[in-house]
């Protein structure tokens, strides 16, 4: 299994001791990470985010509610890239592309080869890896990432949160969100268009998908700031 050398170990012990803080954004996505952790929101303990369009921060939410699950409520975590078309999890971590989810959905290479763990064991990550875009479609109809979440927590983890590509770009969104057991359509704040959402979330659950919600991201109140804590 290969090490994941950054700041996560520093992080779990800290957070063992409540001495470090939760930024404003795990803050904001706490009351969703105790629905997760107790089963009310995803039974299986895998939850899939995805957006309707791109560029609605997914990638940025799933991370943060992985973080939360991790340091806010001490759960060990998986955090899986299932946007093959446009990973972003990798590069942002400082991980090579591959191997990675698409190699071991593939069986090209075994698990503990693909996942990166960091040096506290309570964090992880599963690059998306490289698949030619003609195989993408195939590779996930064909293969199960619900079994792989699984065997991912047999490695020890309690909980997976997947990072999917949009649902009206990739149909592979709908694919993994059938899988998952859980999906959560991310929403950006004042951008996506409701006709968006709703087709997105129709095309989720003609898929088979469990949508357990919807996740408003970059939200800015535009109320006096008196005003907005009385709220």
């Amino acid at each position: 299994m290969n090490v994941m050398r950054d700041q996560s170990s520093m992080t779990t012990r800290r957070a063992s001791m409540s001495i470090e803080p939760l930024d404003p954004a795990q803050i904001a996505l706490m009351p969703v990470a105790v629905s997760i952790a107790t089963g009310t929101l995803a039974p299986q303990r895998v939850i899939a985010l995805m957006s309707s369009l791109r560029r609605e921060g997914t990638t940025t939410v799933a991370m943060t509610l992985a973080r939360t699950l991790q340091v806010g409520l001490g759960r060990s975590v998986a955090l899986i890239d299932a946007n093959l078309v446009a990973p972003a999890l990798g590069p942002l971590h400082g991980i090579p592309p591959g191997p990675g989810l698409a190699e071991v959905l593939s069986n090209q290479v075994p698990l503990r080869r693909a996942l990166h763990v960091a040096v506290s064991g309570q964090f992880a990550i599963l690059p998306a890896g490289n698949a030619p875009a003609s195989d993408q479609g195939s590779l996930f109809a064909a293969s199960s990432i619900g079994a792989l979440c699984q065997q991912i927590r047999r490695e020890g983890f309690d909980f997976c949160v997947i990072d999917c590509p949009a649902v009206l770009a990739s149909p592979e969104a709908a694919m993994v969100g059938a899988q998952a057991g859980a999906s959560m359509l991310v929403v950006r704040a004042e951008s996506t268009a409701a006709d968006a959402v709703r087709e997105a979330a129709a095309i989720l659950e003609a898929g088979g998908a469990q949508l357990a919600g919807t996740l408003l991201n970059r939200y800015q109140s535009h109320l006096p700031a008196v005003l907005d804590r009385l709220l």
